[in-house]
């Protein structure tokens, strides 16, 4: 499903509050989102576990000595962080071809809503296998709109300009230019 930004926002928010186990978000811009999700999870009081396949889980869970970046590793100690968290799995794609993270997965949802956890997978390039479909709910974030981009720049602007001796103006014309990228 495609939606505005905020309207993004709300349907993550809302899935997250009906207790969703699996939501896929398709995006490019992976910081942006990463900031946005964070914000709406301390609204939620949710609690924020990030996965990536290089560092692995972060924080780690419990008081385990190493700490492992494999997938089935991870998933299989989902359960031990506390109750009411979201875990945001970036990198995650490529794992799906192994059916032992999607037997996994398909095992894990019924108990991630009974335990208000939510894993959220992130990425340009994902696509809900066939045997977690069920189970799942995707979400498209999209890019940023000429609005929230003018507000970017006009913050942006702000800022500059408060610690500036001479204030930069940007006449209307060229600032429609840069809203809109020609």
């Amino acid at each position: 499903m495609l939606f505005r930004s905020a309207e993004a926002l709300d349907q993550v928010r809302a899935r997250i509050l009906s207790d969703y186990g699996l939501l896929f978000l398709r995006t490019f811009e992976e910081e942006r989102w990463e900031a946005e999700l964070a914000e709406v999870l301390l609204e939620v009081e949710r609690g924020l576990v990030t996965w990536t396949i290089t560092d692995g889980p972060q924080p780690p869970p419990g008081s385990e000595g190493a700490v492992s970046t494999d997938p089935l590793w991870f998933l299989e100690r989902v359960e031990s962080y506390p109750e009411n968290h979201v875990f945001l799995l970036k990198d995650f794609q490529p794992c799906f071809t192994d059916i032992k993270v999607v037997r996994r997965l398909r095992d894990l949802a019924p108990r991630l809503a009974r335990e208000g956890k939510t894993l959220l997978f992130l990425g340009a390039g994902l696509s809900v296998p066939l045997d977690l479909r069920k189970e799942a709910f995707e979400i498209d974030l999209p890019l940023p709109g000429i609005e929230e981009i003018r507000q970017e720049l006009d913050a942006a602007l702000a800022s500059r300009n408060a610690s500036a001796e001479i204030p930069l103006e940007i006449e209307p014309a060229v600032e429609e230019k840069l809203i809109k990228g020609v």
